[in-house]
């Protein structure tokens, strides 16, 4: 059953964030931020439930993500991200983390991330069956991997999914990649969070 509580928090047994295809934007520094734009969806017993009321559901990646892979930015550092073998996680945080896109660099700088509950542990999951692909006609390299779940899980209330290169020994030098933003406040009680990609991946850089 559906419950709405305080502060347009909504609390069901399932939730599925559906995270839908990027649209490219220009940015300053040189490169494509994609955001992402969507409403957010529920489902109960695999039926999508299109009434509900939910935010509106957006991602970006963190702005030192591009550095990272190309070597931190400073001369004879290695580049820190291998996408396709490293283990790259997903990070359930609630409202009260800030995502700073331009000054939040690694893990140590996220906070509030939700405790334990069902089979989500402190961290979060790896992705799987990832994949890194560029199209020669859309000049779109997209960075793709299978959904994320969460089982049996009961959260109070959950914002934020931050996307993470977990390889590295500390969390003070493990690279943030993008966040998700789910629009509002959700929870689940001995359910499954899910984080479903777009066709096109959670992400995508446009070379220009």
């Amino acid at each position: 059953m559906l419950k709405i509580l305080e502060n347009d928090v909504i609390e069901r047994q399932d939730v599925t964030i559906h995270v839908p295809p990027a649209l490219a934007r220009p940015h300053p520094r040189g490169i494509v931020i994609p955001t992402f734009v969507e409403t957010l969806t529920y489902t109960e017993r695999g039926r999508e439930l299109r009434s509900i009321r939910g935010g509106a559901v957006s991602a970006l990646w963190y702005g030192q993500a591009i550095m990272q892979a190309f070597g931190s930015g400073s001369a004879g550092n290695s580049p820190n991200i291998d996408y396709l073998s490293d283990s790259i996680k997903a990070m359930i945080c609630t409202s009260t983390y800030s995502a700073d896109q331009d000054n939040h660099v690694f893990k140590s700088d996220v906070t509030n991330e939700i405790g334990n509950t069902g089979t989500y542990a402190a961290g979060g999951s790896a992705l799987t069956t990832k994949t890194l692909t560029y199209t020669g006609s859309t000049n779109v390299i997209a960075f793709s991997a299978d959904a994320v779940s969460y089982t049996s899980t009961s959260i109070a209330a959950c914002r934020f999914c931050v996307i993470y290169d977990a390889t590295p020994s500390t969390d003070a030098t493990r690279p943030l990649l993008w966040v998700i933003n789910f629009g509002s406040d959700v929870s689940t009680t001995n359910g499954t969070l899910s984080i479903t990609p777009a066709a096109g991946g959670y992400a995508t850089i446009t070379p220009s």
